[in-house]
């Protein structure tokens, strides 16, 4: 597996997990919207030997440094399997951008995903949150919240 900067077919192309199904109706459009430039500056792609995508994960600045994150897992990917180079790549980009505070949802049900957030230092900030988006699901998210040390690599 290597990782590759992040470009619009990889979100598309990933093959998600029953629990991330909630964002397959929007990705296309959101793929189709993005700056290819941007995504690649504040999103990290992991491919297998086959060149396909296992894993995107991205960053989005929301105010001058706070910053939002998104991780999406192609099945028979466990989280935990990519943890150490996704939180590489956390704090890299938490650095690089002077993030004070970053923010992460995970769906309600999706007990990996919340243990996933806890491991790379996330705390749960509302335990039930209406999140606002174009995917139906977005009621029942628990919002997360990190707080990352400067200059820790």
């Amino acid at each position: 597996m290597r990782w590759v900067n992040a470009e619009p077919e990889h979100v598309v192309a990933i093959s998600l997990q029953p629990a991330q199904r909630e964002v397959v109706d929007y990705r296309q459009a959101w793929a189709n919207e993005i700056d290819p430039d941007f995504l690649a500056s504040f999103s990290r792609t992991l491919l297998d030997a086959s060149g396909a995508p296992r894993l995107c994960v991205g960053a989005v600045p929301v105010r001058p440094g706070v910053g939002s994150v998104w991780l999406l897992l192609s099945t028979g990917v466990s989280a935990f399997h990519v943890a150490r180079g996704t939180l590489r790549w956390l704090r890299y980009i938490e650095n690089r951008e002077g993030f004070h505070r970053v923010e992460a949802s995970a769906d309600i049900a999706h007990e990996e995903a919340q243990s996933f957030l806890a491991w790379l230092g996330f705390e749960v900030e509302t335990p039930r949150a209406r999140l606002y988006g174009p995917a139906p699901a977005c009621a029942t998210h628990v919002l997360y919240v990190r707080f990352p040390q400067q200059g820790v690599h």
